[in-house]
């Protein structure tokens, strides 16, 4: 069965400003993955602060000795030696992670930004091209002319 269709083939869609279409950008998945990520590497970086300052253990116990049958107190304290620059080196490392990942989204946003704008100018160039062909005038459609109709 043949359904009859009205519309305009003449009409374009309205173009949205390519400074609306980055900040959509913002929000895309491959941008938002970013945000997971640097959320992981600043709990590794709290997490080697934390290792910072050296876990002190004690110990306290009783010790009967078989030979005389005396009790003693028997007490220790170990506390890790070295452990504020193996640290140093994770606070480091665990920036430096941070640190790449901003790079990583940074590199990511360029790149879906000149995406985005190539396709813009090949759109914009078909647009002109269609409208050439169909004898419509010249500009893209604005927010008043799609309001108009």
């Amino acid at each position: 069965k043949i359904q009859r269709v009205n519309g305009d083939a003449f009409s374009l869609p309205v173009l949205a400003d390519f400074s609306v279409l980055s900040d959509m950008l913002k929000n895309t998945p491959e941008l938002k993955r970013f945000a997971d990520q640097t959320r992981i590497r600043e709990a590794r970086l709290q997490l080697a602060r934390s290792t910072q300052s050296p876990d002190l253990e004690w110990r306290v116990g009783l010790r009967r000795l078989q030979a005389d049958g005396d009790w003693g107190i028997v007490a220790g304290i170990v506390m890790p030696l070295g452990s504020q620059q193996r640290a140093e080196a994770d606070i480091k490392i665990a920036q430096a992670e941070i640190d790449s990942v901003a790079l990583e989204r940074e590199s990511a946003w360029y790149r879906l930004t000149a995406n985005l704008l190539r396709q813009k100018l090949k759109l914009s160039k078909v647009v002109k091209i269609f409208c050439r062909a169909c004898s419509v005038p010249k500009r893209l459609p604005s927010r008043r002319i799609a309001q108009a109709h």
